[in-house]
């Protein structure tokens, strides 16, 4: 990331921290008449929590553009706001009505902060790359072990963590040696190496602003020009003999090979879904296999494992007027029911993701409150009503995080519709190299559609197809995110 941002972003994150622990501590002595030892301790807690949110709320703005900020994320935030306000009205009585003020202080002064920050910043959508690092020497912190460092882009894998546009040699490579493309995502690139430690190839490094490659390609951050700007930043045409590049097969949907070779010379081929089958693909490129996206065990739980961020901003908000507190019970329950989700997720009762959120959370509802207000007579209906609530959205959220749904909730139950001209098409077979979910097939040297209920709308399809013989229901490639 260029350095303008980096200042910017560290800034936001100072200020924010001023603003909300000084505003929370003058609450909680001043108007809440804590002691001093208690307003301290939960001020700078409370502090650090908001101002490493609004960090990377600004960092996710600013690499990934406001429209994939999607509209839904506002609409949620103002149903729980309003959600604080029938908490504070109905159930809290007169108790907290004090902490509106600062609340409301420190809002307005972290918003005029991050609106400052994307107006003086706001030429990073502009900018054409980032660092670029000139030695084909792949450096040395990809190839250690970094349990800390992925553990946390694990957890925070919501937002952009971008390395330098760079080439590297991986092995002992020679100018006749295959050349991979990949985004410049910290935790892509590093899994990228660790799957292609025993080949001798180049691994070309391109601009996708810190993101995975499917999402900054569905975003238009991974894109043709992005491509094309590389090669011609490491002078890859000195470089190499070969000119064939091997690119991601899920950044399909925003790639124009002809352009590529036009430009640069170099042609362009989709390898397989996942960079671990790499070796089997160079053996046998046409294993229908290696082009269908999973999401099994292992990556649904890593998945949940991101959802950390989601309870802690919810309960924030619901807790900043009752008692920070109980964020330690809060949070942990609500993140064990996450993983809990990503474990049943694809053997889940009811296959409509709305109505499984709204079940569910209604379950969890019943029994917290038939254990506890039933039971043990506890009076807990603040933790009940706050994780059934969250729980509810998480798996409403999850459904959208899901390769298998990847343009999420809000257009996965659209129904698609897709057509092929026969009297165009040419049987080159490039819709079926890049559809993760193996819809078409080639019959008699023309593509047919096999599995049209699979579709998941990304568009690589269309994209591909050399002479324009597929035509596809969902028209905008953005269309999840406006």
């Amino acid at each position: 990331m260029d350095n303008l941002s980096k200042k910017a972003k560290f800034i936001t994150f100072i200020f924010t921290f001023t603003i909300f622990s000084m505003g929370r501590i003058i609450n909680l002595y001043f108007i809440v008449k804590s002691t001093i030892f208690y307003s301290i301790q939960w001020g700078l807690f409370y502090g650090i929590w908001i101002s490493v949110l609004f960090y990377f709320i600004v960092d996710l703005v600013l690499a990934r553009g406001l429209i994939q900020a999607k509209i839904v994320y506002i609409k949620i935030l103002f149903a729980l706001l309003f959600l604080v306000l029938l908490i504070n009205q109905f159930i809290l009585g007169n108790v907290v009505k004090a902490s509106y003020y600062p609340f409301i202080i420190e809002l307005s002064l972290a918003f005029i902060l991050y609106i400052a920050i994307l107006i003086l910043d706001n030429r990073l959508n502009n900018k054409k790359d980032y660092t670029f690092n000139n030695s084909i020497e792949l450096p040395e912190k990809y190839n250690k072990l970094h349990p800390l460092k992925t553990f946390l882009e694990l957890l925070f894998r919501l937002f952009p963590y971008p390395d330098s546009i760079g080439l590297y040699k991986i092995g002992n490579p020679d100018k006749d040696s295959i050349v991979i493309v990949t985004g410049n995502y910290d935790l892509t690139i590093r899994r990228v190496v660790k799957s292609l430690s025993s080949m001798d190839c180049w691994l070309l490094i391109c601009d996708s602003r810190g993101i995975n490659i499917w999402c900054s390609s569905l975003s238009d951050h991974f894109n043709t020009d992005k491509i094309i700007n590389a090669i011609n930043i490491v002078n890859l045409k000195e470089k190499v003999n070969c000119r064939k590049l091997i690119l991601p097969q899920l950044c399909a949907a925003n790639i124009t090979v002809n352009k590529v070779k036009k430009e640069t010379g170099f042609n362009c081929e989709f390898g397989p879904v996942k960079i671990a089958d790499i070796k089997k693909y160079l053996i046998n490129p046409k294993d229908p296999d290696l082009r269908k996206i999973t999401f099994n065990m292992k990556e649904r739980v890593e998945m949940a494992g991101a959802t950390i961020l989601l309870p802690i901003i919810y309960s924030i908000f619901i807790f900043n007027f009752i008692d920070l507190q109980k964020l330690f019970i809060i949070i942990p329950v609500l993140y064990a029911l996450s993983f809990f989700n990503s474990i049943i997720f694809p053997y889940r009762l009811i296959k409509n993701i709305i109505i499984w959120s709204l079940v569910f959370g209604l379950m969890v509802f019943g029994v917290s409150f038939f254990l506890f207000s039933v039971i043990l007579k506890i009076n807990v209906l603040i933790y009940i009503i706050t994780i059934s609530i969250g729980i509810s959205y998480l798996i409403y959220e999850f459904e959208g995080w899901s390769p298998l749904v990847k343009f999420g909730f809000t257009s996965s139950y659209h129904k698609v519709n897709i057509s092929i001209d026969e009297n165009i098409c040419i049987g080159c077979g490039n819709c079926i190299k890049v559809c993760p979910k193996g819809v078409y097939a080639l019959i008699n040297n023309k593509s047919k559609i096999i599995n049209l209920n699979e579709c998941i709308s990304c568009k690589s399809c269309i994209a591909q197809c050399l002479v324009g013989a597929i035509e596809h229901s969902a028209k905008n490639i953005n269309e999840a995110f406006i």
